[in-house]
């Protein structure tokens, strides 16, 4: 399977199994392993699609996988949350890029990890009333939204 997909790589880009080998450094022992069924290690398979421009996963399986294109409600999704960042960097303009990311994890319903927890609760201690309540009217709008 390695083999016949590799040889059909190589013919897309007018090489030999060989020349091709030769080029990525590898030997043509090598090569004829897999000819023989024989299957290649992580890093072989990386340099051979990276080689070639494909994923590991695309020269081991044969199979090109095309790029999704995303659905409506999922580009509503994103520009949503890219606003609701645009807002959290507005009212906190002193956050450091942690401290928006442990956030929008929060309000995205992502689990936490106990930095970004510690994160958020140094945040909130910081935060005047205004602006604590400008965050939980996000919670609650993030979570009714849902």
């Amino acid at each position: 399977m390695i083999y016949d997909n590799f040889l059909k790589l190589c013919n897309s880009v007018g090489k030999t199994p060989s020349a091709a080998a030769i080029d990525m450094g590898l030997s043509k022992t090598t090569v004829n392993r897999w000819k023989n069924g024989g299957g290649l290690t992580d890093a072989t398979a990386l340099k051979v699609a990276n080689y070639f421009g494909i994923t590991v996963d695309e020269l081991k399986t044969g199979i090109k996988k095309e790029p999704s294109i995303p659905k409506d409600e999922e580009l509503d999704k994103n520009d949503a949350i890219s606003n609701l960042r645009d807002n959290v960097l507005y009212h906190f303009p002193d956050a450091t890029p942690q401290d928006v990311s442990a956030l929008m994890n929060a309000i995205e319903g992502t689990d936490l990890t106990v930095q970004e927890l510690i994160r958020i609760a140094e945040m909130f201690k910081r935060m005047s009333p205004a602006d604590r309540k400008f965050v939980t009217g996000i919670f609650e709008a993030y979570t009714e939204a849902k």
